[in-house]
């Protein structure tokens, strides 16, 4: 399928959004349209693809991914997405939801590799980094992750910073509200704090730094009096 005919199926659903989201407006609560044209770019047909929520991207994934799995905290956002799709001959033989928080689910998922992973579940700190977390350990060298609703500080100040100063994690694109990363190298993110030098020299609170100048002042006076010759 060429890119032509999948910007024409992202038109597609765009214009007949699945009705997912209670509260929402429209009725779901959608990613821009540079995120899903970058998934169109993106997914191959053999691909392994990964997302936390559920919306108009999993009907995407669906026509475009070989396998996908969509980590969902709502059955009922399950049972309404199937009846949308069955209702417009929308194939998701090919999707896997499993239902639960993304926190206890993420981690017994059992995965070769993931070529590609969405995080857009939940947004309030933690949610976002747990989600890229168990997710990373997943994807293999050259896997992207796409991190949505950037603009919100529980998703930006913690796990988008982080990955803007690791140089492991090549920004590939995006905008205020969204971005993409290649994972360049075989690595782990189950890693030390040294293994993360990239985040610079820690500091310590200005009161210990104090105290440890203090300590140190002391302890050359001590060393400087048991040097002085007897009497």
């Amino acid at each position: 399928m060429n890119l032509t005919n999948r910007l024409q199926q992202m038109s597609d659903v765009a214009g007949d959004p699945p009705l997912v989201h209670e509260g929402a407006p429209g009725g779901v609560w959608g990613a821009s349209n540079p995120l899903y044209e970058f998934l169109a770019v993106h997914v191959q047909p053999g691909s392994v693809t990964l997302e936390t929520g559920l919306g108009m991207s999993t009907l995407l994934f669906s026509m475009w991914a070989g396998q996908h799995v969509c980590v969902v905290g709502s059955g009922s956002q399950v049972d309404a997405l199937r009846s949308h799709a069955e209702q417009r001959q929308i194939d998701l033989s090919n999707v896997r939801f499993e239902v639960g928080s993304s926190d206890q689910v993420l981690p017994t998922l059992r995965l070769d590799h993931v070529d590609l992973y969405l995080v857009d579940g939940g947004h309030g700190f933690p949610h976002p980094a747990i989600d890229w977390y168990y997710g990373a350990l997943m994807m293999h060298d050259g896997g992207i992750v796409v991190i949505d609703d950037i603009q919100l500080r529980s998703v930006r100040e913690y796990l988008v910073d982080f990955l803007e100063k690791d140089p492991r994690w090549v920004r590939l694109a995006g905008d205020h509200k969204w971005v993409a990363y290649r994972k360049q190298g075989d690595f782990s993110v189950r890693e030390e704090w040294t293994e993360q030098r990239f985040l610079g020299r820690p500091r310590l609170p200005v009161m210990s730094r104090l105290k440890i100048s203090v300590n140190r002042a002391l302890k050359d006076v001590r060393w400087a009096r048991n040097r002085r010759p007897s009497d």
